[in-house]
């Protein structure tokens, strides 16, 4: 085995330095806007006037969004109670239609039951059936509404 010549290695080392600097704000450092003073004149001024442009349209839009809410919170207000009164309306009218069909079968009752007293039974029957008839329909849909 013989020995081989063994090489110098020699390494090159390269280093980059990066520096950042982050402003927030709608107006530059005070620097930079001396370094832009000979380019563009009262840059200072023009940020400022910029910046309270700005701010009036942003303060008017969120005015304006806020009046658009108020606006359509009234309309469903007015909405939801023309439905409260309309379901009130109908619950009032169902009422009073129920009512007409007991007096109604009430009356049949009383009819088939005289009817039956002057020895009339087969129309005292048939209305006497038609009344119970009723009677139940009216309980089935009372109870099928007291269910909602």
């Amino acid at each position: 085995m013989s020995k081989r010549p063994v090489a110098k290695r020699t390494t090159t080392e390269t280093r980059s330095v990066f520096s950042r600097k982050i402003t927030r704000g709608p107006i530059p450092p005070a620097e930079e806007l001396k370094k832009l003073e000979p380019l563009i004149s009262n840059v200072g001024e023009r940020f400022m006037a910029l910046l309270e442009r700005n701010v009036a349209h942003s303060q008017n839009m969120d005015t304006q969004a806020q009046a658009r809410n108020y606006e359509l919170n009234l309309q469903v207000l007015k909405n939801q109670e023309l439905q409260i009164r309309s379901d009130a309306n109908n619950i009032r009218r169902g009422q009073w239609i129920v009512l007409i069909i007991v007096l109604a079968i009430i009356f049949l009752l009383v009819w088939a039951g005289w009817l039956y007293l002057n020895d009339q039974t087969i129309p005292a029957t048939i209305f006497a059936t038609i009344g119970l008839l009723g009677g139940v329909w009216v309980r089935s849909v009372v109870k099928g509404y007291s269910k909602r």
